[in-house]
């Protein structure tokens, strides 16, 4: 998650968007899941145990790699003034899966 951190934040003052459905996405919406992640953290680096229901941890890990790889794609993409949308929506769709995953565990973790 740190080197996603920063390649977003790389990727933040750039003057590129996407849309994606109806809706348009900056670089800047990348860094706030990123950031909703990396904040709580250290709540759970504290706890003594991770709660992981099955597959949850393969979830995490894939999906944090394929956001990691895909934002260095667009950072390419971008620098190169080539169409990155598709990326994006590779982006846009992993940061989704991930903070699902993320926040299940994370819940789990401070509820038990």
């Amino acid at each position: 998650m740190s080197n996603s951190r920063i390649v977003a934040g790389s990727l933040e003052f750039m003057p590129v968007q996407w849309l994606i459905g109806q809706k348009v996405y900056e670089p800047q919406k990348i860094r706030v899941y990123l950031e909703a992640m990396w904040k709580r953290l250290r709540h759970l680096e504290k706890k003594k145990e991770i709660r992981l229901s099955s597959g949850l941890h393969d979830r995490i890990i894939t999906a944090a790699a394929n956001i990691t790889i895909e934002l260095r794609r667009i950072k390419q993409q971008v620098d190169e003034n080539r169409d990155s949308l598709e990326t994006a929506v590779i982006i846009f769709d992993q940061l989704h899966i991930l903070s699902i995953a993320f926040f299940d565990m994370y819940f789990a973790t401070l509820t038990s």
